[in-house]
């Protein structure tokens, strides 16, 4: 994530100005120590880490999964992300107007290994955890036998908190005394996110079906809680995925449970803050599943599968592993 590497590679930099400041560091907020172009920095890398943990962690656009960012300029920084988000269809499915809410809970968890100043002494390890919790609503929309349009905005409370051991002598002696500030931080943010989507089915026979879709999520983050006088996150996002996915029925059956095979190709474009913010434009995703549909093992769910992914892009690799449910 390009934000977290710049970050820490702003932290390993200062190590003579506060060798300077140290002094008067008691007699002020240690974040006065840093000048103010550096303070600036600073600010928008923590801000800009935290602003991609909580739309990896959040977005209905971006999946669960193990996701690794690679930089040959800085560290590889690993993030896993877990998401329970789903749709509960409030109308009848053969209306033209179908409204629902939705529900849900996420976590991103952030993790990066720093190299000590001149590699001298042990690594030091970084993690930062983003965890959300969401309700938003919606409206979908037959627009014919073969076209939905869907109208959709939620709000998610997330709270971040990083965690950073001092493991060598440079960190112990230059970099502990931002405690609170640059590291071992919390914060909460609050985030708005309208959105539409298209999606279009077509039965072509055989029992195969194809479902194309593109969605498009604007994304509004703002933090309102902090002990940091360096974290101040007011950020704008766009997420657009565009996905086509295909459903072929009776591919497999377990006893009386008939199974549809489900590939899906998908990409997913970030722009504004969250393009610079994780230093991506884009990245895809190869995924294979298997659903039973309309199955009667567990009441509660209508169709119920599991899925496997391939993720790839710039600088970003990753998979996943995980369950589709519709209630």
């Amino acid at each position: 994530m390009k934000n977290s590497s710049t970050c820490f590679k702003l932290f390993l930099n200062l190590s003579l100005i506060i060798a300077f400041s140290q002094s008067t560091a008691k007699a002020q907020s240690t974040s006065d120590l840093l000048p103010p172009e550096v303070r600036n920095e600073v600010s928008k890398a923590l801000g800009g880490a935290i602003n991609g943990l909580v739309i990896f962690g959040s977005s209905s656009t971006i999946g669960s999964g193990a996701f690794e960012f690679e930089s040959s300029d800085a560290p590889d920084t690993k993030l896993n992300v877990l998401r329970l988000f789903n749709d509960f269809k409030l109308g009848d499915a053969d209306s033209t107007y179908i409204p629902f809410i939705n529900f849900g809970v996420g976590t991103a968890k952030l993790t990066e290994e720093i190299t000590p100043f001149e590699d001298v002494g042990e690594n030091d390890f970084s993690t930062v955890v983003t965890d959300s919790v969401g309700l938003g609503t919606g409206l979908n929309i037959k627009l014919s036998d073969n076209w939905i349009l869907t109208a959709m905005a939620d709000f998610i409370y997330s709270h971040s908190k990083n965690r950073y051991d001092y493991n060598n002598e440079f960190s112990q002696q230059f970099l502990q005394i931002f405690d609170g500030n640059l590291f071992n931080w919390d914060v909460e943010t609050m985030s708005y996110n309208p959105g539409a989507k298209i999606g279009y089915h077509k039965d072509l026979g055989c029992g195969i079906m194809i479902l194309p879709s593109i969605q498009y999520t604007q994304i509004f983050i703002d933090s309102f809680s902090t002990n940091s006088d360096l974290i101040d996150v007011s950020s704008s996002s766009g997420v657009l995925s565009s996905r086509l996915r295909a459903e072929v029925d009776d591919a497999l059956s377990i006893g009386q449970q008939s199974l549809t095979f489900v590939p899906q190709f998908s990409r997913t474009d970030l722009y504004h803050d969250a393009r610079a913010d994780l230093g991506i434009s884009y990245f895809h995703e190869i995924s294979l599943g298997l659903l039973a549909k309309n199955q009667q093992s567990l009441p509660i769910l209508k169709d119920l599968g599991l899925t496997a992914g391939y993720t790839f892009g710039e600088d970003l690799k990753g998979w996943r592993v995980g369950l589709d449910a519709n209630f």
